[in-house]
């Protein structure tokens, strides 16, 4: 990069050095230019990131600049308020679902209850009627686990 500053400033490397050392301003402006930069300021003399700024001012850049930085997070809001949204929509249907699920197993308990109080009442012996119970209920859940 030495070379091709030297070649820029029509200097020597010597001269360079000198520069360096007294700390000359054109050398802490270089900086801000990328090797490619220098190549195409060297080749054509311009370059083109500077063409196309040259004809504003610094304020009319830096408002530029931060409205097109307020665009981009705008966007970025945009995407995560519409995200949040679609979370919100799962979460209903979920809670939907949920709900449900939770009226078919209230149902499905008041049909064993209703059927506990109906259907066990030729059982003589407390004991027949209990298992009997409990035979139903297992299958009644059985049934249920299995259609989910």
């Amino acid at each position: 990069m030495v070379e091709l500053i030297c070649k820029i400033l029509k200097i020597g490397k010597a001269s360079y050095y000198r520069y360096k050392k007294a700390d000359e301003p054109i050398l802490s402006l270089i900086k801000y230019f990328s090797k490619e930069e220098l190549l195409e300021l060297q080749n054509n003399s311009k370059i083109t990131r500077l063409e196309l700024i040259k004809d504003f001012s610094n304020d009319q850049i830096e408002m530029a600049l931060k409205y097109f930085l307020i665009e981009k997070i705008q966007k970025e809001n945009t995407k995560n308020t519409s995200l949040e949204s679609e979370n919100i929509e799962i979460k209903k249907e979920i809670q939907k679902l949920n709900e449900t699920l939770l009226n078919m197993n209230q149902n499905i308990n008041k049909i064993s209850e209703k059927i506990n109080e109906d259907s066990f009442s030729i059982y003589q012996d407390k004991s027949e009627q209990k298992i009997a119970k409990e035979d139903l209920q297992k299958l009644i859940k059985k049934e249920y686990e299995e259609k989910k």
